[in-house]
């Protein structure tokens, strides 16, 4: 009976571990809000050009 312990909680702590570095491989990955900000403002602009013809 201790061995099934043992063994869930291993898999529990390495299915932690997993998900745990796949958020901040995504994280990393993410933009942060100064550039999404920054992307939405030259959007803006583009848009603003392309009516003022």
């Amino acid at each position: 009976m201790l061995m099934i312990t043992y063994g869930l909680l291993i898999v529990a702590a390495i299915y932690l571990l997993a998900k745990w570095v796949f958020y901040h491989a995504y994280k990393k990955k993410a933009l942060t809000r100064s550039q999404i900000d920054s992307a939405l403002v030259d959007r803006l602009n583009m848009a603003e050009g392309s009516h003022a013809d």
